[in-house]
């Protein structure tokens, strides 16, 4: 009686034992195909992340690039020309024939159409950099803003600058990393002095940010497109 009680019991133990190591050889499995599809969701969500070398590289060049695109947006698209102040005189105080004022000496920190040009070529890609040194379509005029005058510089008779309200004269950079060559670039002003403008008009303030894409070649990082840095009311 004791023997067959015994090897009942004996069974039992085992299939308790069999089912036990089941559960956890399922439990384990289900764990891994979470882990492998967590692990997975995470690289899907942060993408492609720089070594601290390649970050630090790109965030140079945003920086850099962000300032220079600043100074383009000043040249072509805000300076406020005046003829009697910042031309040299014509004669009989007619317009130009080549549709050309000369622009006095001093007045910018280029001393050349050349200089202007090779800077923007430093700070767009080829395509970008074309369409701002040949025609302004932020004011509709035809033609270049700049163009050499017997070596001196020439600014474009119907040239006005855009219209805005404030220019971000602080901005900060949020970086989209993308590959290797191709990070996208967020700017939001972080200018007091707007977030007052809003407040005097009664709106709530916020701004959506400008983004472009900075990518590398040859010739190093360069920006895609112009950064609008600016808001109208």
């Amino acid at each position: 009686m004791e023997g067959w009680l015994y090897r009942r019991m004996s069974k039992k133990t085992s299939l308790i034992l069999t089912v036990t190591v089941s559960v956890i050889a399922v439990a384990a499995l289900i764990f891994t195909f979470v882990m492998l599809g967590r692990d997975n969701d995470e690289e899907d969500e942060t993408g492609f992340v720089p070594d601290e070398a390649l970050a630090l590289e790109m965030q140079d060049a945003a920086d850099r690039l962000t300032q220079n695109n600043a100074e383009v947006l000043r040249l072509f698209y805000r300076l406020h020309y005046n003829p009697e102040n910042h031309f040299e005189p014509e004669p009989y105080n007619r317009e130009p024939e080549s549709g050309f004022y000369t622009l006095r000496e001093g007045l910018i920190d280029f001393d050349t159409v050349d200089e202007i040009f090779a800077f923007v070529d430093e700070t767009f890609v080829e395509s970008a950099a074309e369409q701002i040194k040949t025609d302004d379509l932020a004011t509709g005029i035809r033609g270049p803003v700049y163009q050499d005058v017997d070596g001196r510089i020439g600014v474009n008779i119907y040239f006005e600058p855009i219209e805005h309200d404030f220019f971000w004269t602080n901005v900060g950079i949020d970086l989209t990393y993308e590959s290797e060559t191709e990070v996208i670039l967020s700017v939001s002003p972080t200018t007091q002095s707007l977030e007052k403008a809003y407040e005097e008009r009664g709106d709530e303030f916020g701004v959506t940010p400008a983004e472009v894409r900075m990518v590398k070649g040859d010739d190093g990082w360069r920006l895609e497109g112009l950064i609008h840095v600016y808001t109208q009311f």
